[in-house]
C-alpha cells in the first residue's frame, strides 16, 4: 500500500460552530458542532507498506 505523508502541516485558520437545538423546554439541548480548518503543507514523503 502506498501511503503519502506531509512533512509539515500549518494550520492557518481553525474554527468551531456550536448550534444549540431545544426541541421542548424540558428536553436536554443538543449541540451540534462543525469544524473547518484551512492549512498548508510542505512537500511529502512516499512510503511504501507492504
Amino acid at each position: 500500500m502506498l501511503q503519502i505523508e506531509p512533512l509539515a502541516v500549518q494550520v492557518l485558520k481553525a474554527e468551531e460552530l456550536v448550534r444549540v437545538e431545544k426541541f421542548l423546554p424540558f428536553f436536554l439541548p443538543r449541540q451540534h458542532r462543525d469544524h473547518t480548518i484551512d492549512r498548508r503543507h510542505d512537500s511529502a514523503r512516499h512510503s511504501l507498506s507492504p
